[in-house]
């Protein structure tokens, strides 16, 4: 089954850039939709409603720079604090690759099972796209700079479905290479290839606010009354003076008939407000909205 498994998640590789499947989800949906089941479920199991995510790490060439963004993309999510990333790219990359050797036309199988394999929710793949060498005539030297255009993806393992898809730009710092009057170089030697890897870099780390605001932020009231409200969402993730944050409460799981599976939660929109003061693990909102009287344990979910 493990080979089964890897046939088809690299059968998928190749094809999850090519992909115009409209994105799952997408920023600027209310709270009440963004905190769907698979999102709820987690909070009953592990108190926490974040998305597992897997980085897949992989090499791109650009000339004849070998461009890993993995680690790059997994920083901005990590630091989005929205996310928990799961390490072992190298392992699943490692697995693919010697699985789709071996592929065969027709193989199947359920794309649950591959998130399971992967322990992961979203699996978001990178790669370099584009790059160029720009060159400007200083007089008595030559300034440098690498561009890189990169893409990063991200596919819902249970169901396939694009959950984002970004193009993005970076430079690398300049270098100089001085010439004669005649236009012979005379010093400045450059290392291309890592100009290019840093170009990358800076254009993967770039796309953090379009990353991040596909995943919600989600946190909790820990204390309300007076028109106001306390989250633990502080600095450390990145709130702000000014932001919005909706209160929602959860209610009773709702089950299907036939299976009894988990299928969908009660919720209902408890308030909104703005938030007017920040520390690093707490912020306090003033409630602009309210429909419901505030409790601790509501959900607190940023709002994009």
């Amino acid at each position: 089954m493990k080979k089964l498994i890897t046939v088809v998640l690299s059968l998928s590789l190749l094809g999850v850039f090519s992909c115009q499947t409209a994105p799952e989800v997408a920023p600027g949906k209310s709270a009440l939709e963004r905190l769907n089941v698979t999102l709820l479920n987690k909070l009953e199991k592990t108190g926490k409603a974040r998305y597992v995510v897997s980085v897949f790490q992989d090499t791109s060439k650009a000339g004849n720079a070998k461009v890993d963004l993995s680690g790059s993309v997994g920083e901005v999510l990590s630091k989005s604090g929205r996310v928990t990333v799961r390490a072992g790219g190298a392992e699943i990359k490692k697995g693919v690759m010697k699985e789709y050797e071996l592929s065969m036309a027709g193989l199947t199988a359920n794309s649950a099972e591959i998130g399971n394999m992967l322990g992961a929710d979203v699996i978001v793949f990178s790669r370099v796209v584009n790059h160029s060498k720009n060159t400007v005539d200083r007089t008595v030297f030559d300034e440098i700079t690498i561009t890189v255009q990169v893409e990063v993806k991200a596919i819902m393992a249970e169901t396939g479905k694009v959950l984002f898809s970004f193009t993005g730009e970076g430079k690398s710092s300049p270098a100089k290479q001085y010439k004669t009057s005649s236009g012979k170089m005379v010093a400045g030697t450059i290392d291309f290839d890592s100009m290019t890897v840093e170009a990358a870099q800076n254009a993967a780390k770039g796309l953090k606010p379009k990353v991040a605001s596909h995943f919600p932020l989600i946190g909790m009231v820990v204390s309300a009354g007076g028109g106001k409200a306390m989250t633990d969402l502080g600095s450390n993730y990145n709130v702000r003076k000014g932001d919005f944050i909706t209160l929602v409460r959860k209610g009773k799981p709702i089950t299907h008939p036939s299976s009894g599976k988990i299928i969908s939660y009660d919720k209902k929109k408890v308030a909104v407000g703005e938030v007017v003061q920040v520390q690093s693990e707490t912020c306090t909102l003033n409630l602009v909205e309210q429909e419901l009287t505030p409790a601790v344990g509501d959900l607190a979910v940023l709002n994009d």
